[in-house]
């Protein structure tokens, strides 16, 4: 191998290399084009009360590609690569035509909160008007030295600003009091919403903030759900403090703490509690949808699967395609 490499001069492999990065260039090209068709068929779908997804026409589409895919590319490489671009022309489909008759179509109006974990700040400023994302959660702890004035300046949507430690699932490496004055900082900057804890300290952390700052309140547990007696206790102990929105989430290891979860959010509610409550892990996946059917307030999606904030998190895309059957 190392012998037939030595024999290309430097000059003829940077010469294939030119012309491949030429030919990616055009595929990007051809697929922007193609997604903005996709956009037009959108909106014709949409004024036609057409359905989005059209499994007839995609496999026809495979079959034609089939039939036609006869070089050096592999016919599943193929298949696969463009099940791929199906799949992203019907995630764009989906959020384009979802979000203005949800409302009237199921009787509720979700609210999908897209978490940023991204290490950059230009990153996080990139993604602050995410389509799909009607509120973003900012999650400070996995940025690098965050520069909250500059991406809060930056905000387009409402924003939650959460800033985990170690000890709660997070990636914060600072000291507790610095960890605090980053959310300190960011409720001065004009945060929405702040994400705290539920925690010994909460008690003395909750008074420093701005009157009228909306507080996002939360309990996590990541290895187990707590008995339905305890996880009463826990939301009764949380709504002492008078906060804008409760938050318990929980690991699922077994089918009935997805209920036990679930069952929170009525009682909740019918104490006049906004609250947000849902299972992790592989069981837990549908409660995220199930919660805003009961009146959770929201539900957290990322912008993509290498990109998840909690175990059994969906994708916006995913969330807003689900949504989409259930109407």
């Amino acid at each position: 191998m190392n012998g037939n490499l030595d024999k290309l001069s430097k000059e003829v492999l940077e010469e294939y290399r030119k012309k491949i990065d030429e030919i990616d260039d055009q595929l990007l090209s051809l697929l922007e084009s193609r997604m903005e068709l996709v956009q037009e068929v959108a909106k014709l779908k949409k004024s036609s009360h057409l359905p989005v997804i059209d499994f007839k026409r995609e496999r026809s589409i495979l079959d034609r590609l089939s039939q036609k895919g006869k070089g050096i590319l592999p016919l599943v490489t193929l298949q696969n690569i463009y099940r791929e671009i199906l799949g992203a022309s019907r995630s764009y489909q989906t959020a384009s035509m979802l979000p203005d008759d949800l409302e009237t179509s199921v009787g509720f109006n979700p609210m999908l909160c897209l978490s940023i974990m991204e290490r950059e700040n230009k990153d996080v400023i990139d993604l602050l008007n995410f389509p799909g994302a009607d509120i973003i959660e900012w999650r400070i702890d996995a940025t690098s030295n965050p520069k909250i004035d500059q991406v809060l300046g930056h905000k387009k949507t409402p924003i939650i600003c959460t800033n985990r430690g170690k000890e709660f699932g997070g990636f914060f490496e600072g000291s507790e009091e610095e960890r605090i004055n980053l959310l300190f900082e960011a409720a001065e900057k004009g945060a929405d919403f702040i994400d705290v804890e539920f925690m010994e300290k909460t008690g003395e952390i909750l008074p420093n903030f701005p009157e009228g700052q909306k507080i996002i309140l939360s309990y996590h547990d990541f290895d187990e759900t707590p008995s339905l007696e305890e996880l009463i206790s826990i939301a009764e102990s949380m709504m002492t403090y008078n906060v804008f929105l409760v938050k318990i989430v929980t690991m699922a290891r077994v089918p009935e703490d997805c209920l036990n979860i679930l069952s929170l959010i009525l009682r909740l509610r019918k104490e006049g509690q906004e609250v947000v409550a849902f299972c992790m892990g592989p069981l837990g996946k549908w409660t995220r949808i199930a919660s805003l059917f009961l009146g959770a307030y929201l539900t957290y999606g990322a912008k993509s699967p290498d990109k998840l904030a909690a175990p059994g998190q969906l994708t916006i895309p995913q969330i807003r395609h689900l949504l989409s059957m259930l109407r």
